[in-house]
């Protein structure tokens, strides 16, 4: 149809032309020169409407081909060949043929409480980076079949306010995954570094009593005498419990047989470098941290 409408252009544009001298001889009217340039006109518009219309027709075709705006891994096809399908923007009527993700890198998000939002912050704020500069930090990640933290990616995202109704923010860390470890839809642990380097003070958890919500350990004095300490503990780094508060590092604390320990009572301490301690041990064994 294009075709035939650029030749009917060709044809009245020679009528046009060849009815020029005409009109100027009188030979022929001035309505029937100006039906010759409304034939034309007439062609013209027939031409470009052809036009659009071969170009909505290479359009429709265009969509006939669905090409994934990322790169990743298909899943199953879920319509197959001469299946009808719908569309046009109605998403509860959309036709789904499949879904794709990307696995390399990969995102993690998680929930972060509003008390621990708060001290990473400060801490950032601290580091002269400003409360928002948490966003690019390490993080590291772990499968649920991993003890440490073997994986590490960086902080990519906050949200912009957090969830009233749980008080949490919302986070999202981006791991490199080159050797596909990590799936869509899977759980992980996260850390993030929530204090600056510091040395501490550590002890194995046996040492540690509990009264109730106080936790404490015996420290043995230069008259063998223990003294009860309250502590205050940080995180198990190692198998060994890292104590904020409550003793110092010329102590030397009681880590085996606490329970045969009396007020006032002297004791004859086994003063040994700090190692995990044997429960089968029977003696009373007192290690500085």
């Amino acid at each position: 149809m294009g075709h035939d409408a650029k030749v009917r252009v060709s044809n009245a544009g020679l009528d046009v032309e060849r009815g020029r001298p005409l009109l100027k001889s009188e030979t022929i009217s001035r309505k029937t020169f100006d039906d010759r340039e409304n034939l034309v006109r007439e062609a013209t518009a027939a031409v470009k409407v052809a036009e659009a219309r071969v170009k909505t027709a290479e359009l429709e075709l265009s969509f006939c081909r669905i090409t994934a705006p990322i790169s990743g891994r298909i899943s199953r096809t879920l319509v197959t060949r001469g299946n009808f399908v719908s569309g046009g923007g109605n998403d509860t009527g959309n036709t789904i043929f499949t879904t794709i993700v990307t696995q390399d890198p990969i995102y993690i998000y998680f929930d972060v409480s509003e008390n621990n939002a708060l001290k990473y912050q400060r801490l950032a704020q601290a580091s002269g980076k400003g409360a928002s500069g948490i966003v690019g930090a390490p993080v590291g990640v772990a499968l649920p079949d991993e003890d440490l933290f073997p994986h590490v990616g960086k902080l990519d995202f906050l949200e912009n306010r957090l969830d009233a109704s749980t008080g949490t923010l919302r986070a999202r860390a981006i791991v490199p995954n080159a050797d596909g470890l990590f799936s869509p839809g899977m759980f992980a642990r996260v850390r993030l570094q929530g204090s600056p380097e510091y040395q501490a003070l550590m002890l194995p958890d046996e040492a540690i009593g509990t009264d109730q919500a106080t936790r404490f350990v015996y420290v043995v004095g230069s008259n063998d005498v223990p003294e009860r300490r309250t502590v205050e503990l940080g995180p198990l780094i190692g198998g060994l419990r890292v104590v904020r508060k409550g003793i110092a590092p010329d102590d030397w604390v009681v880590i085996r047989g606490q329970q045969r320990i009396l007020p006032d009572h002297k004791i004859i301490p086994k003063r040994t470098p700090l190692t995990i301690s044997d429960p089968h041990d029977d003696s009373v064994t007192a290690n500085k941290p």
